[in-house]
């Protein structure tokens, strides 16, 4: 599982690695995903440090390394991929690059310049299709250590490095490599020796370093981020019991010796609330002493705004997190669950591993430093307008929950919510937000395919494909763009459409939006003149409960395998079936 694997990565020996990677049950990964390396270095360890990676996340990875030292030439025939990594170091620039660099004419040096601005812009131009491509920083660092002065080489540097930040496509992101060697030291990181006789310029543990610091990336661009913290409360968000200490013999002060690092993770989780994670309690204390901490205790730095759920009470922590998934409506997957007793993780670990769990260090003064690296590793830490009113929305959700329980009939309690929906057609400020829901969204997938921010313009910008969002609201308040569907037209009929994706965020699941929408998408397609429409439904672990969708939906099937269905509708036959207590609203 990701929890005991991944995150333990750099502890790992290389032999380790390639046993582990021996051990991976190929037939119960989800999905493919494929990644092609281009590099001007040999790097072949990192293929397999790749491969652990993504296994340990449930895909079954493609790597590829292009051509040594082709790095520009191979650029050109690069087939489509999940993602590309680009290894281009200064360093191998030409043979011994350093050394005549600097004995180099301030005019050779700008020719140098050039030259490598006009191979990157290829780079751009040629890779501008990828879905995702990560691009290191050029770097020095290492061999430039006994220059006093500014040296030609770390010209070159800040210049190539200006110019890829200042002229990178969307597509691109930089990956700081000189802080990866600098946080591990150069002598860990860089083997000299090896460079000078094989081109081999990075060490086992760089390699094992730089795909834990893209460990975040991978986790976004296969829809696995986590999306709720779970806090325990006693000696894990405050030093002490309160059910034994009380109120004054519980610690949080800054001005303490142990309290302060309690009241820096209290600052860390508010920070991460702010972000749109979810926060949620799951602590064994009586309700009653905890709400008096937050009501009372005068060095608490999280407030009950920043408490989205909780579950204070006697029962088993495994029912309650149990329970806190059914009133958030998102997967146990999503969870983070931090506890300082190594029995209640043991027991999250074996009943339900699909929970990442972390325990509080003994040492606390480890405890700020581990909570910030699960923050970097598994959470969004750059959220969009949409991310920043989910804290709301889910407690929006709750809301409806009581509601719900307390009226018998389900369309009675859908009636009353005063659903309005709000549909756009390739907008251009929803582009973000729809790879976002891309990228992340597992429940209701029908397909599961991944788009990018780049993949996403190029469909607003082919004259045969259609992108649809869909903003939700209801009296309890909006939920945002939570819905998105790609049409394609077929080439091979012009009378056919097809639905590429159709995804809705379990935020909104349960309210019939999804039928509202697609009835929205059947009759825009009869209008526009398509007489059949087609779809899939692909199988992965987490969309089980759309298995079915099309065929509700009077779709028929034609073609069927375990792990894939294909269906067709004749738009001809399909008349207006939307749930009457749903207002539309077409803004195309």
């Amino acid at each position: 599982m990701e929890a005991n694997s991944l995150y333990n990565l750099t502890s790992l020996s290389y032999p380790e690695i390639l046993k582990a990677n021996g051990k991976f049950d190929q037939t119960s990964m989800d999905a493919d995903f494929k990644i092609h390396l281009l590099t001007n270095l040999t790097i072949n360890p990192i293929k397999e440090i790749l491969e652990f990676a993504l296994k340990s996340i449930n895909l079954n990875p493609t790597i590829t390394i292009g051509n040594y030292d082709n790095v520009v030439q191979d650029s050109f025939n690069v087939l489509k991929h999940d993602m590309v990594i680009i290894f281009y170091d200064m360093i191998n620039f030409t043979n011994d690059f350093f050394i005549k660099c600097e004995l180099m004419e301030e005019g050779e040096v700008n020719e140098t310049i050039e030259k490598h601005k006009n191979e990157i812009r290829l780079l751009f131009s040629n890779l501008a299709d990828q879905s995702l491509v990560l691009l290191n920083k050029f770097s020095s660092y290492g061999f430039d250590e006994l220059i006093h002065t500014k040296s030609n080489v770390q010209i070159v540097e800040g210049e190539l490095n200006s110019f890829i930040q200042e002229n990178k496509p969307q597509n691109f992101e930089l990956i700081d490599t000189k802080g990866l060697v600098a946080s591990l030291g150069i002598g860990n990181a860089l083997d000299k020796q090896k460079f000078n006789r094989y081109k081999a310029l990075y060490k086992i543990d760089f390699f094992k370093k730089y795909v834990s610091s893209i460990h975040n990336i991978l986790l976004k661009r296969t829809g696995r981020l986590k999306k709720a913290l779970i806090m325990d409360c006693d000696n894990t968000l405050w030093k002490g019991v309160i059910g034994e200490d009380g109120l004054e013999g519980i610690d949080i002060s800054p001005k303490s010796e142990i309290g302060i690092y309690y009241n820096i993770i209290q600052n860390i989780i508010v920070s991460l609330s702010k972000k749109g994670v979810l926060i949620c309690l799951c602590s064994k204390n009586n309700h009653r002493d905890v709400e008096g901490v937050f009501r009372n205790k005068r060095d608490m730095v999280l407030s009950e705004d920043n408490i989205v759920a909780k579950k204070i009470n006697w029962n088993n922590k495994s029912d309650n997190l149990k329970v806190l998934a059914d009133e958030l409506n998102i997967g146990l997957d999503s969870f983070v669950f931090v506890d300082d007793s190594e029995f209640e993780i043991g027991l999250i670990n074996s009943s339900l591993p699909e929970v990442l769990t972390v325990l509080v260090p003994k040492d606390i003064e480890l405890y700020p430093s581990l909570m910030i690296e699960i923050a970097r590793r598994y959470f969004n830490l750059q959220p969009l307008g949409e991310d920043l009113k989910k804290v709301m929305g889910y407690k929006d959700q709750v809301r409806r929950s009581k509601l719900r329980e307390s009226m018998g009939n389900i369309d009675s309690y859908l009636s009353t919510l005063e659903t309005t929906i709000t549909i756009y057609k390739d907008n251009d400020d929803h582009v973000a937000r729809i790879a976002q829901l891309s990228e992340k969204t597992n429940q209701f997938n029908l397909t599961t395919y991944r788009y990018t921010q780049n993949d996403i313009l190029q469909f607003i910008n082919n004259p045969v494909m259609s992108v649809f969002s869909v903003d939700v609201s209801d009296r309890f308040g909006n939920s945002g763009i939570t819905g998105v569907c790609i049409l394609k037209e077929l080439k091979e009929d012009d009378k056919t459409v097809e639905i590429d994706s159709l995804l809705l965020s379990c935020r909104i699941l349960g309210r019939r939006v999804e039928d509202s929408f697609l009835d929205f998408l059947l009759m825009h397609s009869k209008e526009n003149g398509y007489q059949t429409i087609t779809s899939k439904y692909k199988k992965t672990k987490k969309n089980a409960q759309v298995k079915d969708f099309f065929h509700s939906h009077g779709f028929a099937i034609a073609q069927k395998t375990d792990n894939e269905t294909s269906y067709k509708l004749k738009l001809l036959d399909y008349s207006a079936n939307s749930p009457e207590f749903i207002k539309k609203n077409i803004n195309i």
